[in-house]
């Protein structure tokens, strides 16, 4: 045996203030009213996806950002011998994996990447509501997935799993009204406020195409992603932070959906699996308004919610004003682009009850993911 060390001493103290962590957080979750965040329990569902050993050869574009980097690491938990394309390699690579830096729009590369391929997950995407060059949201999502498709059929029509977005199944122009959406639910593109949404909304019809002349293709939307391990800050993370450094003075009241992305890496492996070919599949998770996510994020992390609300048509000139300064001046992402504040006007519910009977979807309970999110956050040094 040999005498206590200072860092013994260390570890001792870390894991008395963790403990401390868990049961404050534990004793505040108690003033949190339960029904924001009860789900129905889902026994014998599986909060990873599929099990068992597999060899089969898969490729992730995207691979290396937030919902790529927890499918990546899932499919090497089965076994799969896992190929990514991304235009970033991630920060700390997945053993195994065989990263290719490059561009879905990067013909060569994807023809390389989709050599004896038996899965494609297509997460790749220019997102975000803004951009310095809106021709870019059609080059990647439009341009970047037809040219998969395309060279997909031809080296063997490998099953592909394309991942799209919530926020194309709904219109976001115009005054605010209630929608229900559901795996049938579909727009006009003229409908839609963004770039981005065009962009995705195209993408997603060039694969409805190419299901008609024999694509072995699926569609997952999932809303807004949640939880641990975001690797380039997306913007619920953002918000997030800025939540926990206390620089959110006011909020705009608005419905959300959010899910945890361990769970939509889950669902995107059980549609690549036994999913139908040419379906829809919605991967919701609990819907809130903003005003309850910032108490319930209050009572997690102690932190006081910000009481005062932005009034709507304030927020829109805001953004309004926000994206000409940064079209025409500075150059950078506006704080609020106008796009989101549209969207956030329309009050929308999710119906994913097919997703759940037809591949066993159980999103895990929000409490769970938003103290999984801040312990990520706070191991990270981010707040």
């Amino acid at each position: 045996d040999r005498p206590p060390s200072a860092d013994d001493s260390k570890l001792v103290w870390a894991s008395l203030r963790a403990f401390r962590g868990r049961w404050l957080a534990l004793v505040r979750l108690r003033s949190v009213p339960w029904q924001w965040v009860q789900v129905r329990t889902c026994r014998g569902v599986s909060h990873a996806g599929l099990r068992g050993p597999s060899k089969v050869r898969v490729l992730v574009t995207g691979g290396a950002g937030f919902l790529g980097g927890h499918l990546v690491g899932e499919l090497c938990a089965q076994g799969a011998q896992v190929v990514v394309l991304d235009r970033r390699l991630p920060a700390v690579p997945v053993p195994g994996v065989v990263y290719r830096e490059a561009c879905i729009t990067d013909g060569r590369a994807l023809r390389q990447a989709l050599a004896g391929v038996e899965r494609v997950f297509h997460l790749a995407a220019e997102a975000g509501m803004w951009a310095r060059d809106p021709r870019r949201f059609l080059t990647v999502n439009r341009d970047g997935t037809r040219r998969l498709l395309n060279l997909a059929r031809a080296t063997g029509n490998p099953r592909l799993v394309h991942v799209s977005t919530e926020s194309i199944l709904f219109p976001s122009l115009g005054p605010a009204r209630s929608h229900l959406v559901n795996e049938r639910s579909s727009t006009p593109r003229h409908t839609l406020a963004s770039p981005y949404q065009t962009g995705k909304w195209l993408a997603e019809e060039a694969v409805w195409r190419a299901v008609t002349d024999g694509q072995n293709a699926v569609v997952v939307n999932p809303t807004i992603l949640a939880g641990p391990g975001d690797p380039w800050h997306t913007a619920f993370t953002r918000t997030v932070l800025g939540f926990l450094h206390q620089r959110m003075p006011a909020s705009l009241d608005t419905a959300l959906d959010l899910v945890d992305v361990r769970d939509v890496a889950g669902l995107l492996m059980r549609a690549a699996e036994s999913g139908e070919a040419g379906r829809r599949y919605l991967a919701s998770g609990h819907r809130v308004h903003m005003s309850e996510f910032l108490a319930l994020l209050g009572a997690v992390s102690g932190i006081p919610m910000p009481q005062r609300r932005v009034p709507w048509r304030l927020a829109w000139l805001s953004a309004k004003l926000g994206g000409m300064w940064s079209d025409w001046i500075s150059h950078r992402p506006p704080k609020a682009p106008l796009a989101g504040v549209m969207i956030a006007r329309q009050e929308v519910t999710y119906d994913a009850r097919d997703t759940r009977a037809e591949l066993g979807f159980c999103p895990r309970p929000l409490q769970d993911t938003v103290y999984d999110m801040l312990n990520d956050l706070r191991l990270r040094a981010l707040f």
